[in-house]
C-alpha cells in the first residue's frame, strides 16, 4: 500500500505498474491526473478510484490545474478474471 499527498503545483510523481501486477488508486482528496507517457488520460476526483493493469510502464500521478491531491494505491499481483469487468482504464 502506498500513501501519497500533492501540494496543489507538484509535479507529476511516476507509479509504473510492472506485467503481472494490478493496482487500485482511491482518491481520498482533491483531483489528480493520471498520466500516461506525460499524458493526461483520467481524472480523479475526491471518492473516485481507478482500477489499473499492468504493464503500464509510463503512468504518473499528479494533482490537476490549482488543486491538492491526496491518494491510497493498493498494488498486487494480478490474477486473471479479477476485478471489475464493467470498467478498464
Amino acid at each position: 500500500m502506498y500513501v501519497a499527498e500533492f501540494p496543489a503545483g507538484a509535479d507529476p510523481k511516476p507509479f509504473p505498474v510492472a506485467a503481472g501486477r494490478q493496482a487500485y488508486l482511491l482518491c481520498v482528496e482533491g483531483q489528480v491526473d493520471l498520466l500516461d507517457d506525460g499524458i493526461a488520460t483520467k481524472t480523479l476526483a475526491q471518492h473516485d478510484a481507478a482500477e489499473l493493469q499492468g504493464p503500464l510502464d509510463a503512468l504518473a500521478v499528479c494533482p490537476t490545474a490549482g488543486n491538492k491531491g491526496h491518494v491510497l494505491i493498493f498494488e498486487m499481483a494480478q490474477v486473471s478474471g479479477s476485478g471489475r469487468q464493467d470498467a478498464e482504464l
